[in-house]
């Protein structure tokens, strides 16, 4: 049979498809499969399972090529499904869900992103130059943003309360840049101009894979880093916010920064804008943290990043080169 499956959505949820994609070929063989994705083909670079298989959206000729003959179009959505949110079920378990048709997750592994030799080679050699200028050995990229914030008043805002605050990235960032090199992970209108604390630099998406893949630490919340960073085994800190930790990130595998207690209310469907909105404003205190809660967050995630396996040079005058890596 021919079947196109089609993955829509932002970056981290094409990489959480990933593992229930692999399971799918796998289990079918026989069927000639294509995947459809919008614009985050490159994730899939490398991975041996998915050659000749993925295209996106804007590929010319895509309906004459891809669909005309299907015999079969799959979109899988695991927002619609109650496992998911009812908080019983991942993000990546809720796709092999809708995808195989199963219950039984034992088989899925986490997912996985494939980075080539010079791609490591080029991270290296950019985390070296800021190992250098900043005269830090230990390298922590940061992603704070989602891609639901908005930028008003010189500030950055995010309704649904995903993002870590700027308030709270702001004091992050001038802790840990008081022993580490701090990377920023974000679009440009994402810059807070308070931020003296960070390296800032406009990369795409397979050189932010690749320097996720070789820096220390990573520190992100809700969004496209943390599913890159686990993908590529990279340990780090997640914030959550108004999601729920069991949907959307690793709990097995990150530290989990979470109000306690929190009271909240997850709308994954998004059907009504007066929902939403209620919603939203029900959510707002997520990540009011104490002085105290901040402090002792802080002290956590500077015992992971000095545990980080991964140094760099940062004598000026010697050469530069990594000096330990996993």
């Amino acid at each position: 049979m021919h079947k196109t499956i089609v993955i829509d959505g932002g970056a981290g949820r094409v990489i959480a498809a990933i593992p229930a994609l692999i399971k799918y070929i796998n289990n079918n063989p026989n069927d000639d499969i294509k995947i459809l994705v919008y614009g985050w083909s490159a994730l899939f670079y490398g991975i041996k399972s998915f050659a000749g298989k993925v295209f996106e959206a804007e590929t010319l000729g895509a309906f004459e090529n891809y669909f005309k003959h299907c015999d079969e179009v799959i979109k899988p959505e695991p927002y619609r499904q109650p496992s998911y949110f009812k908080q019983e079920k991942s993000l990546v378990e809720t796709f092999d869900e809708v995808l195989n048709q199963t219950n039984d997750h034992g088989d899925i592994l986490a997912p996985q992103l494939v980075i080539s030799p010079y791609e490591k080679e080029n991270a290296k050699l950019t985390l070296q130059e800021m190992a250098k200028n900043s005269g830090k050995n230990k390298i922590v990229i940061i992603q704070p943003f989602g891609r639901s914030t908005e930028k008003g008043f010189n500030k950055i805002y995010d309704s649904s309360s995903r993002s870590i605050p700027q308030e709270l990235y702001l004091t992050i960032v001038k802790e840990l840049s008081k022993d580490f090199a701090v990377l920023f992970l974000g679009e440009e209108h994402q810059f807070v101009p308070e931020d003296k604390y960070t390296a800032k630099f406009g990369a795409n998406l397979r050189a932010w894979l690749s320097l996720i893949s070789e820096c220390t630490y990573f520190i992100g919340c809700d969004s496209f880093g943390q599913h890159a960073a686990r993908a590529l085994n990279k340990q780090g800190t997640v914030f959550i916010g108004s999601t729920f930790k069991e949907n959307v990130t690793y709990t097995d595998f990150f530290h989990i920064v979470e109000k306690v207690n929190a009271k909240k209310l997850y709308f994954p469907l998004r059907l009504a804008e007066q929902d939403m909105a209620e919603i939203n404003t029900y959510n707002q205190d997520c990540f009011n943290y104490s002085k105290d809660e901040i402090k002792l967050t802080l002290q956590q995630i500077k015992k992971n990043i000095n545990e980080g396996t991964i140094e760099y040079s940062c004598d000026q005058s010697g050469p530069q080169r990594v000096c330990c890596s996993s």
